[in-house]
């Protein structure tokens, strides 16, 4: 039997807090038209369990506690000015205090910095904890940017994480009518450069000969720059100057690209700086961003043995020492299990979706979203809907996709484990119904 003790809520300074989610962590008609108000959205797996940690601390929604979404597509200077300014400023008004505490993950602490480091800045942050974020960017980048490709194919790396890139590419693609993923990013998704690694994280392109000699190629005359981190990195002594608490959590013990051997490919419209042949691998990272990217800003420095997504499950006890508010003592926590076997289905042009089991339980879609532990489903526009369930804990399933009259149906199903996707469907669907066994 659990006891609950209520804890004695005292911040050490009263502070609201800001949490800035990472990439593809917000959805709304901003970023996808007709997906309604600002959420995590498909991203609520990821973003959740650090949403309930801030709560056992005290911190309630839009009262204390407050979640500046952004469209992520967008540079970051762009989003920090449009989407960030707003919401700090909402707190301060909400809670009547002249600063807040900025809580961050992965790219969202690029957003914060963007803000804090820039002419506009305020004087208004106390406390800036940024969690597995790449200060000096990520080698995982340069194969979104200059080869539209995702790098997932060879490794074990988190499986939502995969799921939500492939997902939000293929929708991104059929809202802008792009066919390639070069073009998709280039043309509407220019925050992907902002992640490409700065003159701080050192060469980590190389070519090797026959005799298998190795010569790195200097990042200054690679033609893919990431000007705005080199611009932020040359300047970082003025975030030191405003007087900011700097907090740096990174995941550590998994596999995570360093470097990569790169070939050149002549006459191509892509790899302009070689396409890649092998990756090498440090364990010092959280399989997205390595330790020496997150700790390129100095500050006080922990680490968790976890991935880039499961590393939030973890940050509870960081996050109450940190912010000095004790947590509610033998509370019982929400369990939140690793997707290790996960279905997504993406369908537009659709009339309804129903989903039933083998013992006739039926149930239908229609509203904004419904989320259910082991299933997710969002309408994320106008008949466009976005499936996610855990296949360990449901199974035997049917989904019934009823098709609009007059209009195309496309459908992707993405099969996952901890191992691979296999895409087992990428298709337009010309019938009255698409339906799928699990």
């Amino acid at each position: 039997m659990f006891f609950f003790f209520r804890s004695l809520f005292k911040q050490s300074n009263g502070y609201p807090i800001v949490f800035i989610p990472g990439l593809f962590g917000s959805i709304g008609s901003d970023i996808i038209p007709g997906a309604g108000k600002f959420r995590f959205g498909p991203a609520d797996y990821v973003y959740r369990p650090i949403i309930e940690d801030l709560n056992k601390l005290g911190y309630r929604l839009d009262e204390n506690l407050f979640i500046a979404f952004y469209d992520w597509r967008k540079e970051n200077a762009y989003s920090a000015q449009k989407y960030l300014i707003p919401v700090i400023k909402k707190a301060k008004e909400k809670t009547k205090k002249e600063k807040v505490n900025i809580i961050c993950h992965s790219m969202g602490g690029i957003v914060a910095r963007a803000y804090i480091q820039s002419d506009y800045y305020e004087n208004d942050v106390d406390k800036l904890v940024m969690i597995a974020t790449p200060n000096s960017g990520s080698a995982n980048a340069y194969y979104f940017w200059e080869g539209g490709e995702l790098p997932y194919k060879e490794y074990n790396e988190s499986l939502f994480y995969k799921i939500l890139w492939e997902g939000f590419i293929w929708i991104l693609k059929f809202i802008h009518k792009e066919k390639d993923n070069l073009s998709l990013l280039h043309n509407y998704f220019p925050s992907i450069k902002d992640l490409l690694p700065s003159n701080e994280y050192g060469d980590y392109l190389f070519i090797e000969n026959n005799d298998r000699f190795v010569r790195f190629i200097p990042i200054s005359q690679i033609s893919s720059q990431n000007e705005f981190l080199n611009t932020l990195n040359k300047n970082i002594y003025e975030m030191y100057q405003k007087g900011i608490k700097i907090y740096l959590i990174t995941g550590t013990g998994k596999q995570t690209r360093k470097y990569l051997c790169v070939e050149k490919v002549p006459k191509s419209i892509k790899w302009f700086d070689g396409k890649p042949k092998y990756a090498v691998y440090t364990i010092r990272g959280d399989g997205t961003v390595t330790e020496d990217s997150v700790y390129t800003v100095y500050g006080d420095r922990y680490k968790i043995k976890s991935d880039h997504v499961e590393i939030l499950k973890e940050c509870g006890g960081i996050l109450s020492s940190i912010l000095n508010v004790r947590r509610a003592r033998r509370t019982m926590r929400a369990r939140h299990k690793k997707m290790v076997n996960v279905y997504s289905i993406i369908a537009s042009n659709v009339e309804k979706i129903s989903i039933s089991n083998n013992r006739g339980c039926n149930v239908m879609f229609n509203d904004r979203y419904i989320r259910a532990g082991e299933l997710y489903v969002e309408k994320l526009g106008q008949d466009l809907y976005w499936i996610i369930m855990d296949n360990d804990r449901l199974k035997n399933l049917t989904v019934n996709i009823k098709t609009k009259k007059d209009k195309q149906t496309k459908v992707m199903v993405l099969k996952g484990d901890e191992n691979r996707i296999v895409k087992k469907v990428d298709e337009a669907v010309n019938k009255e119904s698409f339906i799928l066994k699990i």
